[in-house]
């Protein structure tokens, strides 16, 4: 049994979409059963997310001395580079299919870039350090949300969070 690098995805149609300790992208079943390949690959692949749109793939790959960003085709072709970060970790697609969010490993800022790389990317507000490298969309694709620690002490034993809407 090969186990899952990072996150996991589900798809539109109900699939499970994860990367393999040996480098590849896979779906599943919901129910565990009928592991599809969808690509194999030799680089370290990580933490794919399925577009809301159900056209693209993102993930995180080692490639050329770089922990990037990458976008492929539902289909698992056309594997394109749209953040090049010398580590970028944690993508996430937007519902709509048109924004990526990332980490920033450098500065573990939270980052956006659309999905075509077009635009150049923008780092989003952080207030604090951030504390949790998973940042996510709400289902309606207006906020981000993300962890951290604020960089005062604070006297609230609530965990503190950012909430961002793209522009």
């Amino acid at each position: 049994m090969t186990t899952a690098v990072g996150r996991f995805s589900w798809t539109p149609d109900g699939r499970i979409l994860f990367a393999s300790g040996d480098g590849n992208l896979s779906f599943l079943n919901s129910d565990g059963s009928a592991r599809t390949l969808l690509m194999s690959n030799d680089h370290a692949i990580s933490d794919p997310s399925f577009c809301g749109d159900g056209r693209y793939i993102v993930y995180s790959a080692y490639r050329e001395q770089k922990v990037g960003i990458w976008r492929m085709d539902a289909d698992g072709s056309n594997p394109i580079r749209i953040a090049d970060e010398t580590v970028a970790t944690s993508p996430q697609c937007s519902p709509d299919g048109k924004w990526v969010i990332y980490i920033r490993g450098d500065s573990s800022t939270p980052t956006r870039v659309t999905i075509t790389a077009r635009n150049l990317r923008k780092q989003l507000r952080r207030a604090g350090r951030l504390e949790c490298n998973v940042p996510s969309f709400s289902p309606d694709g207006k906020r981000i949300a993300y962890l951290a620690a604020p960089d005062v002490p604070f006297d609230n034993s609530s965990l503190p969070f950012e909430s961002h809407q793209p522009a």
